[in-house]
């Protein structure tokens, strides 16, 4: 039935993404929530897939349709606090984490977003002076597990500490590890945003341009 093709079209979207595809399992994965407009974790995966390949807003907006149909999956919620995180919505990507945290104690992917949305939200702020370490854990976590939105932020945070070298660094780092199939689009918005911050604009124009070609 309806249901089965949605679940096939899931599941052909991560093999697709696994093959290198990322347009195809985008597909897939809209094809899946046209088929089963109720099922969150179609929702959930169109959602993964549109922060992976840039559409931010659209990831969001997916994202939030997934947890309004079922608020009790930690994986829709973790996917909703970094849609939130990458749009700069800290206070309500806070909150998605904690209830990904508290549906699921063993994930560790909201609890590194977790501490990435607290330290934008005080560590930032306040200018703690435990912020760049913990920062420093969190993206070591992030290229663990490898998570390409978490290392996405954690590099943000960077910059926003103004920490511009150390941003650069750890996004070459990142950039060994995650392919265009699983997220590199994301690194290069702050790899730009260092070039710029440092007084090159052109470096940082030729690596947003790379990004929009992706």
């Amino acid at each position: 039935g309806r249901a089965d093709t949605a679940a096939a079209r899931l599941a052909r979207s991560y093999a697709r993404q696994g093959a290198a595809d990322l347009p195809g399992a985008l597909a897939d994965a809209e094809a899946a929530v046209e088929l089963a407009a109720g099922n969150p974790l179609a929702w959930a995966r169109l959602a993964e897939l549109r922060l992976a390949t840039g559409e931010l807003k659209a990831a969001e907006q997916a994202a939030a349709a997934a947890v309004r149909l079922d608020d009790a999956l930690a994986h829709s919620q973790t996917v909703l606090g970094f849609a939130h995180l990458t749009r700069f919505n800290t206070g309500a990507a806070t909150a998605a984490f904690e209830a990904a945290v508290e549906l699921d104690g063993a994930a560790r992917l909201p609890r590194l977003g977790l501490g990435l949305a607290r330290i934008r939200e005080g560590a930032l702020a306040e200018g703690q002076p435990g912020a760049t370490e913990d920062l420093q854990q969190l993206g070591r976590d992030a290229l663990a597990l490898p998570d390409a939105e978490g290392a996405a932020a954690v590099a943000q945070a960077l910059i926003e500490l103004k920490r511009y070298d150390d941003a650069l660094d750890y996004v070459g780092e990142a950039r060994t590890i995650f392919t265009v199939e699983t997220g590199r689009k994301l690194l290069l918005f702050p790899e730009a945003q260092a070039h710029d911050a440092q007084g090159r604009p052109a470096r940082a124009a030729e690596i947003f341009e790379q990004a929009l070609e992706i």
